[in-house]
């Protein structure tokens, strides 16, 4: 029985990425059934379109020592948990650095801090992988963990791990809306006893503003045209998506403060095939540029996030995507040895960042909402948000615990997650 008194068991989770995966994994592992929904196929937005860096925490290293920590161990844990998703034949990634003035030992010291191991690289071997770089403009070179890699195998990977833990997933059903009972007033002739309204849909367009001053309780979600799933807790692990689909539970409210804010943000990408290099790379000065080689393809990035307004914004901006192209010219002066396909395209992340943390997109940490402590009252819903794809494992252990505080289990059930190789 759940503290909330809920009429099921079950815990929903939307959201078939990284973050959804892993944490109904660790759910069921507690004891709770556990119920996870898809809206396309698994991972179909960010997890399977990101960049594919599994970073090391070096490149937050001096802005968040801790953010940097957690990221090594992620690293660590998702390599022994799957260590096929890392890109064959190719190495560590190189930072490196093409000015005087960004000093090594500013950032050889917060790696040391952060106890992310790092090396120098010979010239030998510089010229090996990065044979295209014009190498008398680099000041410095170090190999650091940082690897690339392949998000679907990690997430069949993490799809296999949630059925053999017992997580019953429904891909290709879509989520239309969260079922709520209204806690509004009070019988006059039983003041303890509360009174329901007649279950209203969280989305419906023609919804009153709802009284603020008393919490709704959910208690399920609605699947396409009109089936009912009930649940004692729905998480929503739908990332930039969330704002739209669920975007009720993230208004402001007159009078009200909300402990995060939610930040859409916006980064471009170009693919260039075929591939320059075997080995990923990171040019450390100014906005950055970005190298990881997928198979017989470079992507390219800068370290630029930008804020939007809407999780559907991917359209190409042409002032960050001239800057990927003057960086990359200024890496490859003499252009590339052979002709090159190009491709542009723009992609949408989400972070729910609390007062204390720095920029947007500069150290993004996981975050978990709970929906009870924020201006919609609404009790039994979550949401959930990754920060870097890298700390999957961190979030799920971070959402058991946090589940496990409001929530008693069906089923007294401890085990170690199947990453856990320790």
């Amino acid at each position: 029985m759940s503290k909330n008194n809920s009429s099921s068991e079950r815990i929903i989770i939307v959201g078939g990425g990284f973050a959804g995966l892993s944490a109904a994994v660790r759910l069921v592992q507690s004891g709770f059934p556990v119920t996870l929904i898809e809206a396309s196929k698994l991972g179909f937005a960010a997890s399977s379109r990101n960049q594919g860096w599994l970073h090391s925490g070096a490149a937050f290293a001096q802005v968040d020592p801790h953010l940097a920590k957690l990221c090594y161990e992620s690293l660590k844990q998702t390599i022994e948990f799957c260590p096929d998703c890392i890109e064959p034949e190719t190495g560590p990634m190189v930072y490196c650095s093409l000015s005087e003035e960004t000093k090594l030992e500013d950032w050889t010291s917060a790696w040391e801090a952060a106890g992310i191991p790092f090396q120098e690289l010979p010239e030998g071997e510089l010229n090996w992988s990065l044979p295209q770089v014009q190498l008398e403009q680099i000041s410095w070179a170090m190999r650091l963990p940082d690897r690339s890699f392949r998000p679907d195998l990690l997430l069949s990977h993490l799809a296999e791990a949630a059925r053999n833990a017992g997580v019953e997933i429904r891909s290709n059903t879509f989520v239309s809306r969260l079922l709520l009972d209204e806690q509004v007033t009070h019988s006059t002739e039983n003041p303890e006893a509360i009174q329901l309204n007649s279950p209203e849909l969280l989305e419906s367009p023609q919804g009153d503003p709802r009284d603020q001053t008393s919490n709704s309780r959910c208690y399920g979600v609605q699947i396409g045209e009109g089936e009912e799933l009930r649940g004692q807790l729905v998480i929503l692990a739908t990332g930039a998506l969330s704002s739209n689909a669920f975007s009720s539970l993230f208004q402001e409210t007159s009078g009200q403060q909300r402990d995060y804010q939610l930040v859409l943000l916006k980064t471009h990408l170009r693919a260039v095939r075929p591939g320059l290099s075997a080995d990923p790379f990171y040019i450390v000065d100014g906005v950055g540029l970005n190298h990881l080689p997928h198979q017989d393809v470079s992507v390219f990035g800068t370290g630029r996030w930008n804020v939007v307004a809407h999780a559907v914004d991917d359209q190409l901006e042409e002032v960050e995507v001239q800057l990927i192209e003057d960086q990359i010219h200024e890496v490859f002066p003499n252009g590339f040895a052979e002709p090159v396909e190009v491709k542009d395209w723009a992609g949408i992340t989400v972070q729910a960042m609390h007062i204390d943390q720095v920029e947007p997109g500069v150290a993004p940490l996981p975050t978990i909402v709970d929906h009870s402590q924020q201006p919609c009252r609404i009790e039994n819903v979550m949401s959930i948000f990754p920060g870097r794809a890298t700390l999957w494992a961190h979030l799920a252990e971070d959402v058991k615990n946090n589940v496990l505080e409001k929530y008693e289990p069906a089923t007294n059930a401890t085990s170690s997650p199947p990453w856990d190789f320790r």
